[in-house]
């Protein structure tokens, strides 16, 4: 791995933990660093970088921030339906997300 792609691993798992104890803020901080790198280190439709975009959506359904959730969970799917490699494990991810957002959101 890229010392590009390892930073942005490890700003993965930083943010996660700190989601994990509560610390939305500081975690979409770190998940938002770890896309800066994953751009940096990868191709545009690369996986890394769309599941780092599912977890930071992910953590602004938690902040009850929908929209922004939406945008990039909707970037997320189409970065996975125009990578090279099969996807469909992440594609499923990405559509349980906006799944699990759709009903938080309507129930509001």
């Amino acid at each position: 791995l890229s010392p590009k792609r390892l930073v942005a691993r490890a700003h993965l798992g930083i943010g996660r933990a700190l989601e994990r104890r509560g610390k939305m803020k500081e975690a979409e901080s770190e998940l938002r660093s770890a896309i800066e790198m994953f751009t940096l280190a990868l191709p545009p439709n690369a996986k890394n970088l769309a599941e780092a975009e599912t977890f930071l959506a992910d953590n602004f359904i938690l902040q009850k921030r929908y929209a922004e959730s939406e945008v990039v969970l909707l970037r997320a799917r189409e970065r996975l339906h125009s990578a090279s490699t099969d996807s469909s494990d992440e594609i499923k991810r990405v559509n349980e997300s906006l799944a699990r957002l759709s009903t938080v959101w309507k129930n509001k």
